[in-house]
């Protein structure tokens, strides 16, 4: 009996054990199942009023209850360590999680080329390098000079991009890259530098079939990195046109027809000669898409070229981007125009429009928001002045409004700036840039829609329109700014009523002297508010004042609504502009009221009403 009860008691006490163990395994167990460590992209859903939740790598859905806000970010990769929570929640997406540890984790790095101070034969090398080893995803960045006041653009968005995640980056020198990437190339190609339209045909090329761009001095480096000569454009074609022929016949049924380079301006036509001026390092998006470059005069005094480039432009397809800026300002309007008759859409790319290969693919938002003015008091004795920047394109965007937005003054007095929506397609990481930094007095308005035309010459104006629409709500633009060079087209200006139907009003015109002559008129066609450029501020202090103070005195009535478009190649900053103001303000006391272009519409739509 005894030996029995021993029994017993010896195997209670292993059965004891047995699920003492048991019960601690099962508590670990699932201790652990309700903690989760993965990798993975934040991402904002557009439900229930948006919020942010978690894709994992593996493809599962976390709803963080506690996201700190600096990880809010569409798009931030990140890793992290939480745990499930049994709650249910308002959204319906995504199992509930609580953060523990969370950390960014950079989508890409980039290698980063000094370029500053470089000749231009290195530049265009390191370009073609970097056209083409971006095309499979951003890697190679370069480093160019800037006439901003206050920082250097290519090293202030490094900056930026770091900070949101995207990007981590590192220094590299420019045969240290050609080694990396030594296997994505499958060779080079020798422009000629006595006639330098072949550089236009190497950068085709370059894009085409992988190729560097080389002058001849390059070969022996080349060679000895391991480099093939695979084609050699010396002494090739006697002109211009005898090259941009053959590559409209060889090349160009090859190249992107969704984007063209057709103002790369290589030489003064009539000197022949090269400016640095001239540079356009828009070359290695160029070449990452593929696309066709060349140099020929878009001005029908000049008929071989105009013609030969007719013939590029209609193998296009409808809507294609044209890149590039020709060799002087007055090829402007013309390049827009020729472009236009043929259902092109422009994107000028001046001397600093750089790293568009790396600009074009970060992994920013597309949806912007900006506070809009819905109410306005008018008085009807006032003067009302927006000041409007405005110049230019992808080189704006990248060299930070020419550095005016890097004034630590801004803010201080109402300001609109010039924003083409379709640069969203081109930069979406710096325009989202502008978006998170801009103050209460800061306004985005949209310029052409989305691409620069000239409206009269466009053959389906109302197509443009509606398919800009979807780039104005993205960019939560109201007003839209346009020239129609000169001409006063009452279609025109019926139709963009018309059809762009969530836009309170319209500033018309560049400066007066180069429109309609005049300046200052208010229009109003299908119940909506033009506004004609009043004034164009000159880079003079004075002279500004004083067409502000003329048009003033010639204009009795009251109110008086008057845009001062500030040309932002003029490299004006908030001093300028604060000194205008200060001046205005004391030739005409308590009559004047500075206003951003938001509110200069409205006020002018409640004179007319």
């Amino acid at each position: 009996m005894v030996i029995n009860m021993k029994k017993i008691l010896i195997i209670i006490g292993i059965l004891g054990i047995s699920l003492l163990f048991a019960f601690l395994i099962g508590w670990r167990y699932k201790k652990e199942k309700t903690l989760i460590s993965e990798t993975g992209t934040v991402k904002y859903i557009p439900l229930e009023g948006g919020f942010y939740g978690i894709i994992t790598d593996k493809g599962d859905r976390y709803l963080p209850i506690n996201l700190p806000e600096e990880f809010k970010q569409d798009g931030l990769k990140v890793e992290f360590k939480a745990r499930l929570k049994k709650i249910v929640t308002i959204h319906g997406w995504g199992k509930p999680i609580e953060i523990l540890k969370i950390r960014r984790i950079a989508i890409y790095h980039l290698d980063v080329i000094d370029l500053r101070g470089k000749d231009y034969k290195t530049r265009l090398l390191a370009l073609s390098l970097q056209g083409i080893v971006n095309r499979k995803e951003p890697r190679l960045y370069v480093l160019w000079e800037s006439k901003d006041k206050f920082g250097n653009p290519s090293k202030e968005w490094l900056k930026y991009y770091e900070s949101k995640g995207w990007i981590s980056y590192g220094e590299i020198s420019i045969e240290s890259a050609l080694k990396k990437y030594r296997d994505e190339i499958k060779g080079f190609v020798v422009y000629d530098p006595n006639f330098r339209h072949t550089i236009n045909i190497a950068t085709t090329m370059a894009g085409l079939y992988d190729i560097l761009i080389a002058h001849p001095d390059f070969i022996s480096m080349l060679e000895n990195l391991g480099f093939k000569m695979k084609e050699d454009l010396r002494g090739r074609w006697k002109d211009k046109y005898e090259a941009y022929e053959w590559q409209l016949n060889n090349l160009f049924p090859y190249c992107s027809k969704d984007v063209i380079a057709s103002a790369m301006p290589v030489e003064n036509p009539m000197t022949h000669k090269f400016e640095t001026w001239m540079v356009r390092p828009i070359r290695d998006y160029v070449i990452m898409k593929k696309a066709c470059a060349l140099d020929l005069i878009p001005s029908e005094k000049m008929p071989r070229d105009y013609k030969l480039l007719e013939k590029y432009y209609r193998g296009m397809n409808p809507y294609a981007i044209v890149l590039g800026y020709p060799f002087t300002p007055a090829l402007e309007r013309p390049h827009v125009e020729l472009a236009s008759k043929h259902g092109l859409l422009v994107l000028l790319a001046h001397a600093t429009s750089v790293d568009f290969s790396i600009h074009s693919q970060i992994p920013a938002i597309k949806t912007y928001k900006q506070d809009h003015v819905t109410n306005v008091s008018l008085k009807p004795d006032k003067i009302y002045i927006a000041f409007a920047m405005s110049d230019l394109g992808l080189n704006t965007m990248q060299d930070r409004y020419y550095g005016a937005w890097d004034d630590s003054k801004r803010g201080s007095i109402p300001v609109s700036w010039w924003l083409d929506a379709i640069t969203i397609d081109f930069c979406p990481g710096i325009v989202q840039y502008y978006f998170e930094t801009k103050t209460k007095n800061d306004f985005f308005y949209g310029a052409h829609v989305a691409g620069r035309i000239r409206p009269s010459d466009f053959p389906d104006l109302e197509s443009y329109l509606e398919r800009g629409k979807k780039y104005l709500k993205a960019c939560d633009l109201n007003i839209v700014a346009f020239s129609n060079h000169g001409k006063y087209d009452e279609r025109v200006f019926k139709t963009y009523s018309k059809i762009l139907d969530n836009c309170i009003g319209f500033f018309y015109g560049w400066m007066p002297e180069y429109e309609l002559n005049k300046g200052g008129d208010i229009w109003v066609f299908n119940d909506k508010v033009w506004i004609v450029t009043a004034v164009g501020a000159e880079k003079d202090i004075q002279k500004t004042v004083q067409k502000i103070s003329s048009f003033i005195e010639e204009h009795k009535e009251r109110p008086l609504f008057i845009t001062v478009l500030v040309v932002l190649g003029n490299y004006p900053d908030f001093t300028f502009l604060e000194q205008v103001k200060k001046e205005v303000d004391e030739l005409y006391p308590n009559q004047i009221k500075w206003v951003r272009g938001d509110e200069l519409v409205l006020l002018a739509k409640k004179a007319k009403q």
